[in-house]
């Protein structure tokens, strides 16, 4: 080969890229450069699903950050309508729910007044004083025989309750004892309550009572005349009525004061 050969192939290699190139920068088409390929389709594609996802999430994280921001705000959050402002529906009364009225059966109390249910539980804390004496046949206590209480209606009676565990209810049964020895214009009658047989007779004897002694084992003629502790005291008129209820023990002389003062002799 000679070299005009060879020379005039390499000019023909040297001016082919150029050619081409001129080529390209005529049809407009932006390519790489020689050496540089193009990116495969498939990378592309998950180019554009990142970007996708990118400007998702800044979109997701912008709104929340606007919700917290407004939840904040406890003028916002936790008043509907601000102060002046006229509300847009109707408004319901304190404490009903929306749309529903307020029971009209709620008791309201007035500055310096007690709420009517606690009138109502003084008045059943404090017994009827004048209430008729159940006619009741009572239970014997002991050997002796029972009592029937319709039989003593016709003189003033003292009807006393009285339990061997009740420690003021011995001390006191001395004081009833004396009353029933000095006074014969007034009856006395004890009234054993849901006690052990053993232990009321022993209380018995220790005391030296000698009135007359019934047992209400059940509690039954207790909660009928509406006694509420221990020992408690009757004192019933001529015609059966209870006129004075007393809680608690009594000495004779104060047993007398309250005979004298509510009860009505039978010759007065």
């Amino acid at each position: 080969m000679t070299a005009a050969g060879a020379a005039g192939r390499g000019s023909a290699s040297a001016e082919e890229p150029e050619a081409a190139l001129d080529e390209r920068r005529g049809s407009g088409v932006d390519e790489p450069p020689p050496g540089i390929s193009d990116p495969p389709p498939e990378a592309a594609t998950r180019r554009t699903l990142l970007l996708g996802l990118a400007a998702t999430a800044a979109v997701l994280v912008a709104a929340g950050a606007l919700a917290v921001a407004g939840a904040s705000d406890p003028d916002d959050a936790a008043v509907p309508e601000r102060i002046g402002e006229e509300p847009d529906g109707p408004v319901d009364e304190v404490g009903s729910a929306p749309g529903e009225q307020a029971p009209d059966d709620i008791p309201t109390v007035e500055p310096g007044e007690q709420p009517d249910v606690v009138e109502e539980l003084d008045e059943d804390l404090v017994p009827d004083e004048a209430m008729p004496l159940p006619r009741e046949e009572l239970e014997a206590f002991a050997d002796g025989p029972p009592v029937d209480l319709a039989d003593m209606v016709g003189e003033p009676l003292v009807v006393n309750f009285w339990a061997s565990w009740c420690g003021p209810c011995a001390d006191e049964m001395p004081e009833l004892q004396a009353v029933s020895e000095s006074r014969d214009d007034v009856q006395v009658l004890g009234v054993n309550l849901e006690d052990r047989e053993d232990d009321a007779r022993e209380t018995v004897q220790e005391t030296g009572v000698t009135y007359p002694l019934a047992a209400d084992p059940q509690g039954e003629l207790f909660q009928a005349v509406q006694g509420f502790g221990m020992p408690t005291t009757l004192f019933v008129d001529l015609d059966g009525v209870v006129r004075y209820h007393h809680t608690g023990p009594l000495e004779a002389g104060q047993i007398e004061d309250l005979v004298d003062e509510h009860l009505e002799p039978v010759n007065g």
